[in-house]
């Protein structure tokens, strides 16, 4: 073969392998379950301190797609008594092993924390290892309707029921609100 001819198809090649094979541009469904969590959110809750002490806080939430939709992205900033502190996480789908993965970052924290986890019905349950040795975090994002979720967040320990840390509710705010 003439090495003219290599050229064009050493060029065709690369230009093929430039490009994402079509299933990496379409949004997997299991992701299009959280396009309910897209849009700017109002909330409050409690904090529950460990002794019982119940701290009321109150929170602004913006949920957006971001690379592509790959992720959902959820920006949170949350008040309370103690101070206010921003909080960020980018949720994916994981093809392979058919779950849910986030990285969670934290204002109060230089560690990003890492859970995955299933939709169970109208729930997005994500847990894993937790801020303190031996102890798992567990997220439960539950969607009541199209403008309302509630979250609650747990520790557990390898013995006995989690511990409720905080729970709320967000409504989604009206566009240009």
């Amino acid at each position: 073969m003439s090495k003219l001819l290599w050229i064009p198809l050493l060029a065709a090649a690369l230009l093929a392998g430039a490009q994402d094979p079509p299933a990496l541009n379409e949004r997997p469904a299991e992701m299009l379950k959280l396009d309910k969590l897209v849009g700017s959110w109002s909330g409050d809750g409690h904090w529950f301190a460990p002794g019982g002490e119940d701290r009321s806080w109150k929170g602004e939430s913006k949920g957006a797609w971001s690379l592509r939709g790959r992720y959902l992205e959820l920006k949170t900033t949350v008040t309370s008594a103690n101070g206010t502190s921003e909080n960020s996480a980018m949720i994916s789908w994981d093809r392979a092993r058919q779950r849910y993965h986030a990285v969670l970052f934290f204002s109060n924290d230089s560690t990003p924390r890492m859970v995955a986890g299933e939709m169970e019905g109208n729930k997005l349950v994500l847990s894993g290892p937790a801020a303190d040795e031996g102890s798992h975090l567990i997220l439960t994002f539950t969607m009541e309707s199209e403008t309302k979720y509630t979250l609650l967040v747990q520790l557990a320990r390898e013995e006995g029921d989690p511990i409720r840390v905080a729970e709320g509710s967000y409504t989604k705010k009206k566009e240009g609100s």
